[in-house]
Parts: structure tokens; C-alpha cells; sequence
């Protein structure tokens, strides 16, 4: 089992590399936008199911990135979080792990409490980003 909880590293982390001030603007900047689009009724529930989701993506995009770009970072940016060794790149793969679960379980929250088309929807973006950080299986293809 990963150790991946310590606090204090984790929110430089955060403080750093998520600012969770502008990753909330930018997801409820979307889910406002979308529910307007969409013709979904603006309530608070609706609103806090799909920001949490949103949030969720951006963040775990995020932490994929990362862990995708520590070998650059080591000689371009040594003063993050993961070049500094302040969190290892298993703690960072284990959350998201952990954290794409979660977005699988939102799956079935967006498709009984929002509708079974938002649920599908989620699930495809929550497939993507799984498949964007395998590098669609084809890494060494793609670059």
C-alpha cells in the first residue's frame, strides 16, 4: 500500500500546481454554461453533482500531467512539487487511481440524479482521460 497522505506536502501541491480558487471558477464556469445549454434546471443540486465532477476531471488532469511531464520538469522545472521529491510519483499515481474511481462511482450519481444522458456523457470524458494518460496504448507511436 502507498503512502500517499501527507498533508502539508500535499497542499503545497495544491497551492502550487491546483489553485483551487480558478480550478472552482473554470468548473463552474462550465457546469453553468452547460446547464444553460442544455435546458437543465440551475438548482443547487444539479449545480454541486456536476461542479464536484467537473473539478474532479480538471484536477485529475492535473495530477496525470504531472506525473507525465517529472522527467522535463526535473531539468525545466525543478521548484515543483514532484522534482523537489515533496510527493513521489507513486503517491501522485495512487490518487489518481483513486480518484478515477471516484469518477466512475460519479457515473451512476450524474445517471440517477442529473439524467442518464449527463451520466453517459461523464462516463465518456472519465474513459478519455483514462485513455489520454495510457496514451491510448500507443506511447511510443505517438511520439
Amino acid at each position: 500500500m502507498v503512502d500517499w497522505i501527507n498533508i502539508n506536502n500535499w497542499l503545497i501541491f495544491f497551492k502550487q500546481r491546483v489553485p483551487l480558487l480558478v480550478y472552482s471558477l473554470l468548473s463552474a464556469g462550465f457546469v453553468l454554461s452547460g446547464l444553460a445549454t442544455v435546458s437543465l434546471p440551475v438548482n443547487l443540486n444539479n449545480f454541486g453533482i456536476l461542479f464536484i465532477g467537473l473539478l474532479l476531471f480538471f484536477v485529475e488532469l492535473r495530477l496525470m500531467d504531472e506525473v507525465k511531464d517529472l522527467e522535463k520538469d526535473i531539468v525545466a522545472n525543478p521548484d515543483r512539487p514532484l522534482p523537489q521529491k515533496l510527493l513521489t510519483p507513486d503517491q501522485v499515481k495512487s490518487v489518481i487511481l483513486n480518484l478515477h474511481r471516484l469518477m466512475y462511482i460519479l457515473v451512476l450519481v450524474f445517471a440517477f440524479y442529473v439524467n442518464l444522458q449527463t451520466g453517459f456523457w461523464y462516463w465518456v470524458i472519465t474513459f478519455y482521460l483514462g485513455l489520454m494518460y495510457k496514451e491510448f496504448y500507443i506511447g511510443e507511436v505517438l511520439e
